[in-house]
């Protein structure tokens, strides 16, 4: 399985269209066999390659395959795998579909502290919840749009503060610099929901965007 995430990764990477049509037919009856044994990573990266095609729906057998595997082991999924998923999901029409996407929505709280989950995994999981709920707001998509919300604001919060690289720890930086495009999902994603956590939220994505735009003023006088 390792082996076909890693060859449909590489398309995807330039044009998960580009990838023939015989060798998507191959992993569709192949994968199937070896999601068992799959590992999360392995998983999570075929199931996102192959949710890029867009001249071909995605491959529904794979995705079916993998739901029952991603449900028993999701709580091993760190936040790229997560994300990963999430996103992968959001792109194909199958009956395990909306449930699976529940469950994972239930373990971003646990990986957005994490230390390798970084700004582009935050939007990613805003994004994903948006497109999931479509403005269906339940009690359990509501928390999780709290925990984000909360996270987003407190990185974002410390990076006003200046303390991004305390300690002199780059990863540390990494974790509070949220680039444009990722405020951008952000945004857009409470903007849809039309979110109590909102006008707090695209406050303090504000200020980061002005000090954002003043460093780039600076670079170029500079």
């Amino acid at each position: 399985l390792r082996e076909m995430a890693v060859l449909c990764n590489a398309f995807a990477k330039f044009n998960a269209d580009l990838m023939p049509r015989d060798l998507v037919e191959a992993i569709a009856a192949a994968a199937p066999l070896r999601m068992v044994q799959g590992d999360p990573h392995s998983i999570s990266l075929l199931c996102n390659a192959l949710s890029k095609r867009t001249l071909d729906a995605p491959p529904p057998s794979v995705f079916r395959a993998a739901t029952p595997q991603i449900s028993r082991t999701l709580s091993s999924f760190g936040p790229t795998d997560l994300a990963l998923i999430a996103s992968a999901f959001n792109h194909v029409t199958i009956p395990e579909k909306s449930a699976l996407l529940d469950l994972a929505s239930l373990e971003i709280p646990r990986v957005i502290s994490a230390p390798e989950c970084t700004p582009e995994h935050l939007s990613s999981f805003c994004n994903s919840m948006a497109r999931h709920t479509n403005g269906k707001i339940s009690k359990k998509n509501l928390e999780v749009f709290d925990a984000l919300a909360a996270e987003i604001v407190r990185r974002l919060k410390l990076s006003e503060n200046n303390e991004i690289g305390v300690g002199g720890s780059q990863s540390f930086s990494q974790r509070l610099l949220f680039p444009p495009e990722s405020l951008a999902l952000i945004a857009n994603a409470f903007a849809r929901q039309g979110l109590p956590q909102g006008p707090s939220l695209l406050e303090a994505m504000r200020k980061a965007l002005i000090s954002w735009a003043s460093d780039r003023r600076g670079g170029v006088t500079g």
